[in-house]
This record gives C-alpha cells, sequence and structure tokens, in this order.
C-alpha cells in the first residue's frame, strides 16, 4: 500500500530493504571495523586478555557523552589514517584506566584526567623506563581528543596536558 505525505506518493518499501541497517549502523559496523580488535594485557600478571572488538572496550571505558564524542572523533578525518584510529582507540581506554586508577572515575570523560595524574603518570612511566616518544605521543591524543571536544561542543575546555 502506497502512502501520500504532503501530496507526494510515497511507495512502500519492499520487505528486504526494511531489513537493511540504517547510516547510522553502517557508520558503526565501519568503525568497528575499521579499529579492529585488541587483545589488553592484564596490568597485574601481563597475561593477554581475549581479543575483543576497540569500539567495545571504550564504549565501557566511557560515559555516554563521552563515547559518541570519541566515536564522532575517530570516525572523521580529524585523525585520518586507520592505524592512528586504532593506537588513539588504545589510548583512550590507557586514560581510562589512568582516571580510574589515579581520579577513582567509574567512566573516561574528557577532563577526568587532570595535570596531576599526568604528572604522577608520566613519571612512573619514565621509571618503567618507556620511551619519550612513546610518552609524548600518549600525551598527545589528550590534547588533540581536548581540542576536538573543544571545537565540536563549541566551549572552552583546557587541555590537561601542560609542558
Amino acid at each position: 500500500m502506497n502512502e501520500v505525505i504532503q501530496g507526494h506518493v510515497i511507495a512502500e518499501r519492499p520487505r528486504a530493504e526494511l531489513t537493511q541497517p540504517g547510516m547510522a549502523q553502517q557508520a558503526a559496523d565501519w568503525l568497528r571495523d575499521t579499529l579492529g580488535t585488541v587483545a589488553r594485557r592484564n596490568p597485574h600478571n601481563r597475561r593477554l586478555g581475549p581479543r575483543r572488538y576497540r569500539l567495545e572496550l571504550l564504549a565501557e571505558a566511557c560515559d555516554r557523552d563521552t563515547f559518541l564524542l570519541i566515536t564522532s572523533w575517530l570516525g572523521s578525518e580529524a585523525v585520518p589514517a586507520t592505524t592512528s584510529k586504532q593506537a588513539y582507540a588504545d589510548d583512550i581506554c590507557l586514560w581510562a584506566d589512568v582516571a580510574r586508577e589515579l581520579g577513582g572515575h567509574d567512566r573516561f570523560f574528557v577532563g577526568a584526567v587532570t595535570p596531576g595524574m599526568i604528572e604522577t603518570w608520566t613519571k612512573l612511566q619514565k621509571v618503567q623506563g618507556k620511551a619519550p616518544r612513546t610518552i609524548n605521543r600518549r600525551l598527545s591524543v589528550l590534547t588533540a581528543l581536548t581540542q576536538y571536544a573543544a571545537w565540536k561542543t563549541k566551549e572552552t575546555i583546557a587541555s590537561p596536558v601542560t609542558k
């Protein structure tokens, strides 16, 4: 049966077409596949866990608004390379762990990591012998996310990363 809306005849869609995912679902599937899977290492015993989609890990680690912001950021051309999108997703999960351990936050959000937490984390990384390049890359993820959040929300958001 055809439907008429404001003088326009709308043809009924075939049943098979109704089962096709919408654009939002297709975008989510694309991002899930682009970010891929990872086996996270248990920080206590250093053993690898099961392989999981990075998108699922981000959903668990972040509050709803932050998850939507991060998926918008990682799905945009602001992060053009697939390997960068994957590394950024991994680093956000790392920062969620830092916010949980040092800040007592159950879920990651923009602003969950403070300059004091970064100072503590940076000192620990140096003691563990992490390369300065790795430390700086992980810090740059927080700066890039903060800048994207400020642009997206049109709010003034200060980066927790200082010189």
